[in-house]
Order: C-alpha cells, then structure tokens, then sequence
C-alpha cells in the first residue's frame, strides 16, 4: 500500500496549479473568462488540507486572477468594477473551499 502524500506537496501542487493557470489566462487575455480553473487548486487544498489551506488558495486564486486580468490589458471604467469582479470570484472560491472542506469532514 502507497503512503499518502506529505501536505506541503499538496500544497506545492496547488499553487504551482494557481501560477500556472494565471499565466494561461494572462496568455488568453481577458476576452476568455477562465477563472473556473482556479477551483481545482482551491478544491484540493480543502480535500487534503483543510479549510484553512483553502481559504489562504482561494485568496491566492482570486489575486492571480486579477493580476492576471489587469496585464492582459482589461481596461475597467472604474475601478469598483474590478474590485466586484475579484470579489465575486473570491467569494465563489471561498464557498468552494468550504463546501469542500465540510464535505470531506463528513
């Protein structure tokens, strides 16, 4: 029988999954909407780390997805418009992560 992985592997594996996805959507350019991606990383962190790595995954999703966003050129009239955007996709990462995370408790 295998031995589990050590968490802080999963932890590289989820954010070398964020990094990557980031620079995909950065390539793609802020036409393409590809910020479902960034629930992988964020499901496994709460699948095998728990809650609280998701939460720190999802925060990290949520800023690589607006980085991301901005240096592919996305111009917003004004800057509420932005902050909504990362804000609305922190919340589904987070409710992600939670829903996840309280799943695997049971």
């Amino acid at each position: 029988m295998s031995k589990p992985l050590p968490q802080w592997v999963w932890m590289v594996v989820a954010g070398v999954c964020i990094v990557l996805f980031g620079l995909i959507d950065w390539l793609t350019g802020f036409e393409l909407n590809f910020f479902v991606f960034y629930f992988l990383p964020v499901w496994v962190g709460a699948w095998y780390l728990g809650l609280e790595a998701a939460v720190v995954l999802a925060v990290l999703s949520a800023l690589t997805w607006f980085g991301a966003d901005k240096l592919a050129g996305h111009a917003y009239s004004s800057t509420v418009f932005a902050v909504w955007h990362t804000t609305i996709r922190l919340v589904s990462y987070l409710a992600i992560g939670w829903s996840v995370s309280r799943m695997r408790q049971a």
